[in-house]
């Protein structure tokens, strides 16, 4: 599902007022469980992205996030700030979207930060 404003698939709080946070609705989860009963994540990692390369949206993953602060932040190669987008998840597995189409061509890098952890993804964006 995508909100009205294009942004966020999964449930979310605004974890601000600014222009820049998201509030989605429609959560689903995608991950599965195991069979010792814990939860089986993309190669156990809390953060991914996806198409990547980009053309026009952005789809972050973000696991085990619920109730919990996220931030990202999208910076050019030369360290710039292009996005920037705080949210709260309601559910375990969210979905947040980010429009891209607008930027020029090149490498991105999409910093990830939770509370107890953060991850930096690598972002290529083609027309």
């Amino acid at each position: 599902m995508q909100s009205k404003d294009g942004v966020g698939v999964g449930a979310a709080r605004t974890a601000d007022s600014g222009p820049q946070s998201a509030v989605s609705e429609g959560a689903k989860s995608k991950g599965q469980d195991s069979d010792n009963g814990q939860r089986i994540t993309d190669n156990g990692a809390f953060a991914t992205v996806l198409p990547n390369p980009v053309t026009h949206t952005l789809r972050l993953k973000v696991q085990e996030s619920k109730g919990q602060v996220v931030q990202t932040t999208l910076m050019d190669a030369a360290g710039r700030e292009m996005l920037s987008r705080q949210f709260v998840p309601e559910t375990n597995t969210h979905q947040e979207e980010f429009v891209v189409s607008a930027l020029p061509t090149g490498m991105y890098f999409l910093k990830v930060s939770m509370p107890d952890q953060q991850a930096t993804l690598k972002v290529v964006k083609v027309e």
